[in-house]
C-alpha cells in the first residue's frame, strides 16, 4: 500500500510540475506572428503590452478600458487616434520596423510595435 500511496505522489509531483511551468517571455511583450489582428489595452493609465510584436500586415486594435480618455499616438505621426473610455481604434502595419507611440494626454504612457 506504500508503493501505491509512493507513486501516486510522484504522479501528482510530475503533473504538478508540468503544469505549472512557466514561459520565457516577459509579461510585458506579445508576439503575434500570423497578419491576424492583435490588441492593446490601454489601462490603468498603461498600454499593454508595453512591447508588441507582429508580422508586417497585421492589424493591431487597441481599447481603451480605462474611464478616463487616452491618445494612440504614434512617435513618428504614422497614426494618432483619440479613445475615450471603451473605445477602440485600429492601425494596419504595412512595413517592417520599431514603431513607438505614446498617449498625449498621459505622457508616462507608451508602448512600441515591433513588425517583422
Amino acid at each position: 500500500m506504500r508503493t501505491l500511496r509512493a507513486l501516486a505522489v510522484v504522479g501528482l509531483l510530475v503533473l504538478g510540475s508540468s503544469a505549472c511551468s512557466s514561459d520565457d517571455k516577459s509579461s510585458s511583450d506579445t508576439t503575434a506572428g500570423d497578419g491576424s489582428s492583435s490588441d492593446i489595452v490601454a489601462e490603468n493609465t498603461a498600454f499593454a503590452p508595453a512591447t508588441l510584436t507582429v508580422a508586417v500586415g497585421t492589424e493591431v486594435t487597441i481599447e481603451n478600458k480605462d474611464s478616463v480618455n487616452h491618445t494612440w499616438t504614434s512617435d513618428d505621426d504614422a497614426f494618432d487616434e483619440a479613445l475615450a473610455g471603451g473605445a477602440t481604434a485600429s492601425h494596419t502595419f504595412d512595413e517592417a520596423g520599431t514603431f513607438k507611440y505614446h498617449c498625449e494626454i498621459h505622457s508616462s504612457m507608451k508602448g512600441t510595435v515591433v513588425v517583422e
